[in-house]
């Protein structure tokens, strides 16, 4: 990070909006500030070549004015850092891509730096682009693996108890109290998840229903540790074709 409050970092674009007549909104998350809303104002010169950056998980640099009283940050450069080739144009591709940035948007805190974080995104990234297989497990094992990075990974190294506790995040002999729990079933669902590696991605078969329960499971537990985490739109697109 640069002197002052100006940077110049890395990011990984979340989501654009537009803004007034020739201004756009761009929520990026950034190698050295975290999750962080820039306005851009769009001229002439800068509208061909900015707006086509702007498309969910583009990784760019950026030059910014950051100032610690306003929520939204001034861009004032961006430029392709890492060209994706194909997940703009793939539909399986782009659909799981809107489904990864829905979910770091809404379980990201904002302006929190966090590089390892940043690392895993931007390496996810660059696998769903240039294609590893299993590209239909991809967004399972990528909401899995974040979850370590926010804090509460689910604890399964001793699954001989009854019931998985999604409040305690472990294993119970004893049912709880409460109603949050993972059994029967959805036990094996749930381990399987805990599994998942890009170097089984492709091997791991999965039907549509299994893949939507594993997904719902993770809504639920994600529900219970963010308190602001609300339900994932995308996972309705991503259910007709993944």
């Amino acid at each position: 990070m640069a002197s002052g409050n100006n940077i110049k970092t890395e990011g990984i674009v979340l989501s654009c909006i537009k803004y007034g007549d020739n201004g756009i909104i761009v929520s990026i998350l950034t190698q050295v500030a975290g999750q962080q809303s820039y306005m851009l104002k769009l001229t002439g010169r800068n509208r061909r070549s900015v707006l086509p950056l702007m498309q969910p998980l583009s990784i760019v640099d950026i030059e910014a004015v950051h100032s610690q009283r306003a929520t939204v940050q001034k861009l004032t450069e961006v430029h392709v850092s890492k060209p994706l080739m194909y997940l703009p144009f793939d539909p399986i591709k782009r659909s799981i891509g809107l489904f990864v940035t829905e979910l770091l948007l809404k379980s990201l805190r904002s302006s929190v730096a966090d590089e390892q974080t940043y690392l895993f995104v931007r390496n996810s990234v660059l696998v769903l682009d240039e294609g590893i297989g299993g590209e239909y497990n991809f967004h399972l094992y990528f909401m899995w693996k974040l979850m370590r990075l926010l804090g509460f990974e689910p604890d399964v190294s001793c699954a001989t108890g009854r019931v998985f506790d999604m409040v305690e995040g472990c294993f119970a002999t004893q049912m709880p109290l409460h109603r949050h729990i993972i059994s029967g079933s959805d036990i094996e669902l749930w381990l399987i998840l805990s599994r998942l590696s890009l170097d089984n991605l492709a091997s791991t078969q999965l039907n549509r229903l299994q893949r939507q329960r594993m997904i719902a499971l993770m809504e639920q537990f994600y529900t219970l540790h963010i308190p602001s985490f609300s339900g994932l739109n995308a996972a309705s697109v991503l259910a007709q074709i993944a």
